[in-house]
């Protein structure tokens, strides 16, 4: 079914607030790569990257039922810049495929001791195949396209390294829209080890909510 125009906007609105927060000055202090906090007895890097990984369930203009998803994505950092690289798998159901993506976005990111909350747009390849009928026979008819990816994403941390939590994302091509929504797990590799009593790289203490 042909997704509304209305929820694009909506997405699209939504990343223009996040950039908006990006502006702010508090977040354009000095980068020190190695700067750590000091949370529950241990020790965590501030400019860290995470992987989010999970299943979900998305909306295309161009298949019929409900599409499956299982997607994987890897956030680095290159000083203070955010960016994203992951790929997406969808299908009639979780063990079938009709399409796959790969994308690589720009973004933000807020993180504090209870929350990790991110935004990020930019370019996709698209590839899929699709089910067409030519006088009375079926045929696969195969595709690949440019588009437009944006995702937002908020998770609930478990510890401070670990947590869960919802993403939206919406794909634009010329050929399909795909719009949904995924849960999925968040990994850090910002632990450090025990908490020690003189630590030259903290710096200030942990964001709190």
């Amino acid at each position: 079914m042909p997704l509304p125009k209305i929820a694009l906007a909506a997405l699209m609105s939504l990343l223009f607030v996040f950039v908006g927060w990006a502006q702010n000055p508090d977040i354009k202090n000095a980068y020190y790569r190695n700067e750590e906090i000091h949370f529950q007895k241990k020790r965590y890097l501030v400019h860290n990257n995470y992987v989010t990984a999970g299943p979900g369930f998305a909306w295309s203009g161009i298949q019929k039922d409900v599409q499956r998803t299982l997607s994987v994505d890897l956030h680095l950092h290159i000083r203070k810049t955010q960016w994203l690289s992951g790929a997406i798998l969808s299908g009639d159901g979780f063990g079938s495929t009709n399409y796959w993506q790969l994308h690589t976005l720009y973004g933000y990111r807020n993180e504090n001791t209870l929350y990790n909350i991110g935004c990020y747009a930019g370019p996709s390849w698209n590839s899929g195949v699709q089910t067409r009928i030519l006088n009375g026979s079926k045929y696969p008819y195969f595709y690949n396209d440019w588009g437009m990816f944006f995702t937002l994403q908020g998770h609930k941390k478990l510890w401070y390294d670990i947590g869960i939590g919802l993403e939206l994302f919406l794909n634009y091509t010329a050929r399909q829209s795909l719009a949904g929504i995924r849960v999925t797990a968040f990994f850090s590799n910002a632990f450090k080890g025990k908490q020690i009593p003189y630590n030259p790289n903290v710096r200030a203490q942990p964001a709190r909510p």
